[in-house]
């Protein structure tokens, strides 16, 4: 037996043998011989991209990690082609199904083209002798026409939203409409359509040939792709390789081949808006490919080292992408002054989809320096002299101010930093909160230790040792405002 798809209304079970050849022992063995998968309803890309993403490809990551550890060009070839597969999945789920077309002509017509083809002639109007003159036969092959050209307006009259999904949907939305119609008109100069249309016209059954010439739209609408197509054409493969990055300095390369492909829309009539709104799909894929290169790396479990190394390639790739979008820009307007587009004659900025990321990470990387700088000035400031480190003496107080910082930090590990929805966006605030509440008791040990330094001062160079000492602190704002 073979598996195969049954139709997106069915569910199906498949048990495959562990061993080949016929089962064997009582049924309670069977769970150790067979192994079950299920596939729901609904898309079978879905389903498959499902099991890949969230269950093989992290249980195959794994087990080559574990099993194959010294095996490092094996464990990257795994990786790669589990991404390939998941990536080809998400691009089979997300494409828009152009529906195909089926000109079926009337049985009188095709047995007259059969007829004619057996002989190796070309089918003609007289062929059909008496039936040109009944009436039912020429309303039955008006029906046909006029079916004909409602099913061809599903697939001439299509339109996707170019500011919904992602830019893959969009190019291959117009490179797959090219194949639909392609095929459409081969079908519509077939003999048996042609022959219909002749034998309506010898019987100046005019609406429906001109209807049939005028109304379906085929021609109108493939011009327009094919003049569109110059820009989708290999566009997949710089999409791919943007999806497919696994560092930031292979997404910032892949955004500057991306814009580079774009410059192809000089060529063509694609129109403004939607070239506007590709752009806003490819900045969708590109805070998608971050999210999941970043998601790899535990941003606030890294050392400050790495972090700043990771901050700094994604500050490489947004401003790459700020001074490829500045140019693309300057294009279009050069084609607007060029076409003498006068329904528009300019266009606002708007913020790219990644730009919520963008300030995320900002703010990520403010909050992880004024950490180190608040962590590392405080381990010295409160650490104790040589002379009582020697003695084992160190001040309780001092010690658990250390500690109460590491632990601030300590509670921020347990949240998704990069997590943009609302509830992230909540989260985030809360465990802010809770580090300034933990941070203030910091604060408030180290200006109550001030004080009394300070206090004891009898001379005005003993007041600047300690102001020297505790200079770093200055910073901020509490400990400032507290010395005045």
């Amino acid at each position: 037996l073979e598996v195969g798809f049954a139709g997106t209304k069915q569910c199906m079970v498949t048990f495959v043998k562990r061993v080949p050849g016929p089962l064997s022992g009582p049924a309670s063995t069977l769970p150790q011989q067979l192994r079950m998968i299920t596939y729901q309803d609904g898309s079978p890309f879905e389903t498959l991209n499902s099991y890949v993403h969230l269950s093989l490809g992290p249980y195959l990551n794994s087990a080559v990690t574990i099993q194959r550890s010294g095996d490092k060009v094996g464990k990257d070839s795994i990786r790669k082609a589990v991404e390939e597969l998941q990536l080809q999945l998400t691009h089979l789920e997300q494409n828009i199904d152009i529906p195909e077309v089926h000109l079926v002509a009337h049985p009188a017509v095709r047995g007259v083209v059969a007829e004619a083809t057996k002989v190796n002639i070309k089918p003609d109007v007289g062929d059909f002798g008496e039936k040109l003159d009944d009436t039912e036969f020429l309303n039955s092959l008006q029906r046909d026409v006029h079916k004909w050209i409602r099913e061809m307006q599903k697939v001439t009259r299509m339109e996707r939203d170019p500011s919904t999904g992602s830019a893959i949907q969009e190019v291959n939305f117009w490179l797959n409409l090219e194949d639909a119609l392609v095929k459409m008109g081969e079908k519509k100069d077939s003999p048996e359509i042609k022959l219909t249309i002749e034998v309506l016209r010898k019987k100046n059954r005019f609406l429906a040939t001109m209807s049939f010439d005028q109304d379906t739209g085929l021609d109108k609408r493939l011009e327009t792709v094919k003049n569109y197509n110059p820009l989708m054409k290999d566009f997949p493969k710089c999409i791919d390789r943007l999806l497919k990055a696994t560092d930031t300095d292979e997404i910032k390369s892949a955004t500057v081949d991306v814009f580079s492909h774009l410059k192809r829309v000089r060529t063509t009539n694609y129109p403004i808006p939607r070239a506007l709104k590709l752009v806003m799909a490819i900045s969708r894929d590109l805070n998608e490919c971050l999210l999941k290169v970043l998601g790899n790396q535990r941003l606030m479990h890294t050392s400050h080292e790495e972090f700043d190394r990771i901050i700094n390639g994604c500050k490489r790739v947004f401003n790459t992408w700020e001074d490829e979008d500045e140019r693309f820009r300057t294009t279009l307007r050069e084609m607007i002054r060029r076409r003498r587009d006068t329904d528009m004659r300019t266009f606002r900025r708007i913020k790219p989809e990644h730009e919520a990321l963008k300030k995320r990470l900002e703010e990520l990387g403010v909050f992880r320096k004024q950490h180190e700088q608040l962590r590392t000035v405080i381990a010295r400031v409160l650490r104790p002299s040589a002379q009582d480190e020697l003695a084992g003496l160190q001040d309780v107080h001092d010690a658990n101010a250390i500690e109460e910082v590491n632990l601030a930090y300590e509670d921020l590990k347990s949240i998704d930093a990069l997590d943009l929805t609302e509830g992230g966006l909540r989260a985030w605030q809360a465990a802010q909160k809770r580090y300034g509440l933990r941070i203030e008791k910091v604060e408030g040990r180290i200006i109550e230790k001030l004080n009394d330094q300070l206090t004891n001062c009898k001379k005005a160079n003993e007041m600047f040792r300690i102001f020297k000492k505790f200079n770093a602190l200055f910073v901020r704002p509490r400990i400032k405002g507290a010395i005045r």
